[in-house]
Parts: structure tokens; C-alpha cells; sequence
């Protein structure tokens, strides 16, 4: 059945959804990583793909301090990563910039903190899996299932391809408002809110960090330890990646292992704080990344845009807010 297009939970689909399902009520671990490890490799062949025509599109740069008194060229360049710098030498050459009204040259010195409009006669936006899922709607709610890769909201490459968009080509007339955030590449539960009193609720009882979050994840390796936490500051390194860092923010991760295999093992990952790629550095640190997150594996380049566009083994499966009596889960893990 759908609901303005979009799937309801009911509607069985080989998704990542479906693969943790089969994850979490496999008898052995063998099972489990072998469920996630054919998942990957097979899914692509039967996912429904979401895929927008191209479009032109006008999008607005704010800049930051550290980009005033830079070349317009390396600004672009480092704001933007997964653009080469043959493409934006090239945007700027076709009077694609512009600032205060005015082209820029390629050669120019970002002198004003104004931002910059950067026009493109035919955007196409990395397609995304049809997959996401409305699991609850209440007055007061909407709980959803997001696919990976599927970013939340307009920015970078994507702006069609996102999940406040697809809501609002659902639901034009309702408006929902963010709770909670998570990676393009993480899939599981998002809470957004259908009125501003329950969305104050909701920030105040993260700002008192009244809220249980657990995550499952596929790490590399067996870990010596059952149980570990990993308390580790952490920042933004560069573009979209972070760092652990001893000036960074707070950051707390609690992990389990539940099942162990021959080289990965399935980790319960339960976060203190909520600081971006905390879970994904934390089981680095911890010596057991997600053994897909090639973002932050070792051997490969980082940088990569590509990886981007790729779903890891990371999965928000629960969220509650006890003061709230609301208690959302995927499926059950012992």
C-alpha cells in the first residue's frame, strides 16, 4: 500500500531495513554476518531507485569567516569537495558566481562576507533508494524509516533527493520540523515533529539528555573486550570529515558486542552524546570501524566524494524519550 508514494511499513522490500530484520533473528552470528554481507552485494540489483530529471538550480553560499581575503577558486574548492577544480574554474569562467549581484573571476579575492549565488543550467542529483518508510503518524508526529544513502536535508549535491523534500512533495500542506538528525549514509529510525510544542519537548529532553539511542553496527575484527566505552573529543577535520581531537567536543559511546564471526562482529552501539560521526570514530578508536566505512577505514582515501553515495553497516534501530513515555524500536535485540 502507499501513502502519497510513499511506502508504509507494511510493504515488504529487500531493503537494509528488511536485511537488519533478518540480522537481528538469525540463530547464529555466521548468519547474521553472512545476511548483512549478501545484502550488500545483492540488493543493488532489486532496491527501488529514486531518480529526479535535471533541473536548474540558483543555490545560495553563506560564507564563513575563514573564507574572507581567500581566492573565490579555493574557497569553492574547499567548500565544495566532491566538485573537482577543473568544474569550478570552469562555473566561474562561464559567469556561473556571483556575489553582491556581480560575476566573479576566477582571480578574485572574497573581500565581503556577503554570500555567494552559484547558478547551474542542468543539476543532477545522485539517486537515492525509494525506500523510505512511514512506520508512525500521530498529531504530534511522524516517524519515519531513512534509507542510506539518503541525506536529510538539501545540501551539497542533493536538494530533490532528501528527506524534508520528499515529505513536502508528499505532504504539501503538513508541515513536519526536524527532531534529530543522521548521516546520509546511517539508515534507521527519524522522529520529526508535526507541531512546535511537542518539537520543544523534544529539544529540551535532548538538551537534559533524557533520550536512549542504540544503533547496531558490523565492525572489523573480534573485539578482546565484551563491553567498551570510548570517551573522546571530537571535530571537524575537514569538508564532511571529523576527527577525535583533544580540543574537540565532548563525546561518549557505549558498545557491546553481541555476536562474533571469523572477522566482523555485530556491535551494539549506544551514544552519551550526539556529535557527528561519533559512533563511526568512536569504533575506529575503539579499533573496530564498520567494515564499510571506507571514510574512515585506513588504506583508503578519505576524500574520496564516492563514499558518500555508498549506505554503511550502521543502523539506528531504538529511540526513547522516558519522560516522555514514547518508545520506538526497529525490532528487538536481545
Amino acid at each position: 500500500m502507499f501513502i502519497n508514494g510513499l511506502l508504509t511499513a507494511s510493504v515488504p522490500a529487500l531493503d537494509e531495513f528488511t536485511v537488519f530484520h533478518n540480522l537481528a533473528s538469525a540463530t547464529t552470528d555466521m548468519d547474521k554476518l553472512n545476511t548483512l554481507e549478501k545484502s550488500k552485494h545483492l540488493t543493488g540489483d532489486f532496491r527501488n531507485v529514486r531518480i529526479v530529471p535535471s533541473y536548474e538550480s540558483t543555490i545560495k553560499c553563506s560564507l564563513k569567516s575563514e573564507d574572507i581575503g581567500r581566492p573565490v577558486l579555493e574557497t569553492l574548492c574547499r567548500r565544495f569537495p566532491f566538485r573537482s577544480e577543473d568544474t569550478w574554474r570552469l562555473r566561474l569562467q562561464n559567469g556561473w558566481v556571483k556575489q553582491h549581484g556581480q560575476v566573479l573571476a576566477e582571480e578574485t579575492t572574497l573581500e565581503s562576507s556577503e554570500p555567494l549565488y552559484i547558478f547551474h543550467p542542468r543539476r543532477i542529483e545522485p539517486s537515492v533508494p525509494d525506500e523510505l518508510r512511514v512506520l508512525e503518524k500521530t498529531d504530534r508526529y511522524l516517524l519515519i524509516y531513512k534509507p542510506a544513502p539518503m541525506p536529510i536535508h538539501p545540501g551539497g549535491r542533493y536538494y530533490k533527493n532528501t528527506v524534508t523534500h520528499i515529505l513536502e512533495e508528499a505532504w504539501p500542506e503538513m508541515p513536519v520540523y526536524l527532531t534529530h538528525r543522521l548521516d546520509a549514509v546511517t539508515s534507521g529510525l527519524l522522529l520529526l515533529a508535526r507541531c512546535p510544542d511537542f518539537l520543544q519537548k523534544i529539544h529540551r529532553a535532548f538538551a537534559n539528555r533524557e533520550v536512549e539511542k542504540k544503533y547496531l553496527a558490523v565492525v572489523k575484527g573480534n573485539p578482546v573486550k565484551s563491553q567498551c566505552t570510548i570517551r573522546r573529543p571530537i571535530k571537524r577535520k575537514q569538508g564532511y570529515l571529523f576527527e577525535c581531537a583533544n580540543d574537540g567536543h565532548e563525546a561518549i559511546t557505549h558498545f557491546e558486542v553481541l555476536e562474533r564471526g571469523r572477522d566482523r562482529s555485530l556491535v551494539l552501539c549506544t551514544p552519551e552524546t550526539g556529535r557527528t560521526h561519533q559512533i563511526r570514530l568512536h569504533l575506529k578508536e575503539w579499533g573496530h570501524p564498520i567494515y564499510n566505512d571506507y571514510s574512515y577505514l585506513d588504506g583508503y582515501c578519505s576524500e574520496t566524494p564516492r563514499f558518500q553515495n555508498n549506505s554503511i553497516a550502521l543502523i539506528h534501530h531504538r529511540l526513547a524519550f522516558p519522560g516522555l513515555s514514547l518508545d520506538f524500536s526497529l525490532f528487538q535485540v536481545d
